[in-house]
Order: structure tokens, then sequence, then C-alpha cells
């Protein structure tokens, strides 16, 4: 079969081509090229915005500032390599961006740890550790800028508070459980040669050391404030390691020594302390001294007694003298107001010729309230002879543990002097008539109890 050929091959130049769809082809590529090339370049320069600032510190913006002005650079200098996909250009614009990723993240958590620090500083509880040199040096290279010299973030997670200040109070309170026997001793009282001061000194038995040893050994581990209150008061008192050290000795029977010398000094500073905070004082009366004045006495009742003998068989009458001042012969108990409610009540003990104690010891200063019978039969005598009626109770003002001052029920107030001057009328007053006598001689219709005791 023969071959037939197309007769436009044969057009000799007759038959026009159209470049058009060729044409379109190109610009159509062209255009890809150009819009592949625009959202590489939009992708590189903004990647300096997706870079967060919010919590960056003041003191950082400006370098992240920089930093993202640095990467936008890049991006344009290096245009064409980074739209050919080139491996170095883009390599060296990520590493910038991580860089200035980080440098803002780190900002923002210095931020972060600031702010607890804040809390911190606004809580009482932790005034101390604002106090404390170490932490302060942490919390000014926190603040510093980053990437300067002694700059350092804080981790506070793994943040190290400055020990507790050693509250003395508080340790020693730990050691309630401890109860030791006591020793009694007493000293001269330097205000009152009547009374005495007991002085009630703890001692601890070996179950008691052992256990303050033991506890003593565990605080000095666990609060290393204990240990830089020791050091701070031995530097303050030259004397206090001798008595340390005479303290262990007397209570554990050995020397401190070099292997266990933080703990032995421990537990010498914990027996120290508890045994001066246990250490109770209180005042006793002076029974010498009470001897001493009941054989006055009995000597002047003896005279006097003689004395009224012989005038009996003289056939005459003493006057009814009394000598000193009555209101210092008062002898009873009364009640103080201090109870509540008749529950707990305090009694106080008045004593001829001695200063008025309250409870504690004290100098009492008040009033208090007399019975008839507990008023002394001087003062009673003296008063109606000025006029008084002694009827009932009787109030006495105390001042500095002295009665200055005695009101009747149903009269004025007499002081010190008045009743003197009582006194002085009746010695001057001869008798007609047999009479009562004045002091412990009172009649034998009436008794004078050794002890009364007033609501």
């Amino acid at each position: 079969m023969a071959l037939q050929n197309h007769p436009a091959l044969y057009s000799g130049g007759n038959v026009k081509l159209d470049p058009t769809p060729y044409v379109n082809i190109a610009l159509r590529a062209r255009a890809q090229k150009a819009a592949q090339d625009e959202a590489i370049d939009k992708y590189y320069q903004k990647i300096p915005e997706t870079i967060n600032d919010k919590g960056v510190r003041d003191q950082e913006i400006e370098v992240l500032n920089d930093m993202k002005n640095d990467i936008f650079k890049f991006g344009v200098d290096n245009r064409e390599a980074l739209r050919k996909g080139d491996g170095a250009a883009r390599l060296a614009l990520d590493k910038k961006f991580r860089k200035a990723q980080t440098y803002a993240q780190e900002s923002k958590n210095r931020t972060a740890t600031a702010a607890k620090i804040s809390q911190l500083r606004a809580n009482p509880k932790y005034d101390y550790i604002f106090r404390d040199k170490g932490f302060i040096e942490k919390v000014s290279g926190h603040d510093l800028p980053i990437d300067t010299e002694g700059s350092q973030a804080i981790d506070f997670n793994q943040l190290t508070l400055p020990p507790t200040p050693f509250e003395a109070t508080k340790y020693f309170k730990g050691f309630a459980d401890i109860k030791p026997d006591y020793k009694v001793s007493t000293k001269p009282n330097p205000d009152d040669k009547n009374t005495l001061i007991e002085v009630q000194t703890p001692v601890f038995n070996e179950q008691h050391k052992q256990a303050i040893y033991q506890r003593a050994a565990s605080d000095l581990v666990d609060n290393p404030s204990f240990e830089e209150e020791m050091k701070k008061n031995l530097a303050a008192d030259p004397n206090l390691i001798a008595k340390l050290y005479d303290t262990f000795k007397h209570n554990y029977g050995r020397d401190i020594t070099d292997e266990t010398k933080d703990i032995d000094l421990a537990a010498a500073y914990t027996l120290l302390g508890l045994g001066i905070a246990a250490e109770k004082q209180k005042v006793i009366n002076n029974q010498e001294e009470d001897w001493k004045k009941k054989l006055a006495f009995n000597a002047i009742t003896s005279a006097q007694a003689d004395k009224r003998t012989s005038m009996n068989k003289a056939n005459t009458q003493p006057n009814q003298g009394t000598s000193g001042n009555s209101f210092d012969e008062v002898d009873t108990e009364i009640i103080t107001k201090t109870g509540i409610a008749g529950i707990g009540r305090e009694i106080m003990s008045i004593k001829p010729g001695q200063k008025i104690r309250d409870a504690n010891g004290s100098l009492f200063n008040g009033e208090v309230i007399l019975k008839q019978e507990q008023v002394p039969a001087n003062t009673a005598t003296s008063m109606r002879a000025l006029g008084a009626k002694v009827i009932g109770q009787t109030k006495a003002k105390i001042i500095d543990g002295v009665i200055v001052e005695m009101t009747p029920s149903n009269g004025s107030p007499y002081n010190r002097k008045s009743i003197e001057n009582g006194q002085m009328k009746v010695n001057t007053e001869n008798l007609k008539a047999p009479q009562m006598q004045f002091g412990n001689d009172v009649p034998k219709t009436e008794s004078t109890p050794k002890k009364a005791i007033l609501d």
C-alpha cells in the first residue's frame, strides 16, 4: 500500500502557526515562580513577628528588638539564596531565630520568678530572707540584664531559702515534755530580811540528758540557724564557752571531744538554757527571824505580866498604853479580791511587824476588809478614844506592804498619825476601874482567832 502524505506538508509557507498557547504557558510559569518567590519572601519577612515579646522585661526588650531587626535584614540580604532553598542560608537564619526565641523566653521566665519573689516579699513571714546577704545577692543577679556580667537567673523551683531565724523560746518549748526534778535551796531576800527567796533548780536524770543530747544533735543538723545562734552568743560572751564545757562535763561525766564538739556544745547549750528557763523562785518566811520575834514578844509579854502583878499588889491600876503603831499588830489571813467567783481565790497572810505581800511575793498595794475580831485591840481602842464605833467590818488601805489607813464601816478614815494620837490619849488617861488590856491580853469572853478568812 502506497504512503499517503498530508497535503499541508507541501504548503510552501502558505500555512500560519499560532504561538499564543506557548506564550501563555511561559507566562503562567513565570507568574508561578514570582508568586512562589513572593511567598518565600513574606515567610522570612514575618519570622521576626512570630517572636512574642509579651512578658519580656524592660531591660531585655531593646536587645530583643535588635535581634528581630537582624533576622529581617538577613532575610533581605539573602533573599535569592533563601528563594533557592540554600541550606547554609536557611541554617544561618534559623540559628538567629532560635537565639532570639531563647532570649525572649529566658526574660519571660525571669519576669515570672520576680513575681513569685514579690509575693514572698509581701508576706511578713519571709521578711528575714530579704535581710540575708546571700539571698539579696541572688536577687540582684537575677534582676541584671541577660548576658551582662554578674547576671544569673534564679530557678524558683530549686531555690533554697535561708534558714529561719533561731527562736530560743520556741526551741526550748520543744523540750516541754521533759519534766525535771527540782533541788530546793534558799538565799537572803535583799528587800526584806524577814523573808527568804526559795530557789528551785531543775535536776535532769540520765534519761532526760540522753533525750536532750539526741534532740540537740537533730536540731543542729536540721536547723542551720541553731548553730549560727550559738556562734553569735559565743562571740558576744567570752565566758560562755567555759560555761558550756563545765555544763557538759557536769551532766555527761566527760569532756567535750573534737570528734563530737559541735553536738556536745549544742547539748550543753540546750541544758544550760533549759536550766535557766526552768529555775523557779518564790518568797517565803524567814523562820529564823520569826523565832527571834517570838522570843522577843515572849520576853515583852513576860515583863508586862510581872509589871501588872507588881502593880496589882500595890493596889494600883496601870494606864492602857501601847508602843509603836497598832496598825502593825494585825495577825490574820484574808482572801484577796483576785479570785473569780470563789474559785482559785488567793489567801494573803498578814503577820505582825512584817510588810504585807501578795501571793506572788510582791509588796501588796490595795484595800482589804477586816472583820471586827481581826482589828487589833489597840487599834480599836484608839479609834474608840477618838469617837469612832468599831462595829462590823473595817477597811484597811495598804501601800507598799504597810497599812496606812483604816476606816470603820460607820465612820471616817484614820491614818497612822490619828491612831498614834488616839494611843497617846488613852495612855494619858487614868483608868478608874479594871479595863480591857491591850495587845494579846484580850478579855477571856472574846477570842482572837489565830487565822481568820474573809470572803
